[in-house]
């Protein structure tokens, strides 16, 4: 018999960074975070999280910005011929998805019911 439920809409969780929608009922992991106030679908999301969430100071400047210029090569794709970030593409996938029934997602104690502003910084 298979763990995942077979009526719709789904139960999923949204990351908070790369704001992918993964089931509930198959096992998503993740990590909650009370300092980010939300849940996030891998450590490597929580740190790029702190990451772009710290105060310059916090983290030597060159290394910050050799990170974001990272994150803006791995996190960037084309898409529909623009480039955009991942990110965002997944905010729309998963926003049309629940705006069709077939998901719904499930917050967390943690959640905020924004992003602070912090994701199209960099774009």
């Amino acid at each position: 018999m298979s763990s995942f439920i077979t009526t719709r809409p789904f139960p999923c969780r949204q990351c908070l960074f790369c704001k992918e929608a993964s089931r509930i009922d198959g096992g998503c992991s993740g990590v909650e975070s009370f300092n980010h106030g939300g849940w996030f679908c891998s450590g490597t999301c929580l740190q790029l999280a702190n990451l772009f969430s710290s105060e310059p100071g916090k983290i030597n400047n060159l290394i910050r910005d050799s990170l974001i210029n990272t994150y803006n090569k791995c996190y960037t794709k084309t898409y529909q011929g623009d480039k955009i970030h991942i990110p965002r593409l997944n905010a729309e996938k998963v926003n049309n998805e629940v705006k069709c029934g077939d998901i719904y997602l499930i917050k967390s104690q943690y959640e905020h019911t924004t992003d602070g502003e912090n994701f199209n910084k960099y774009d």
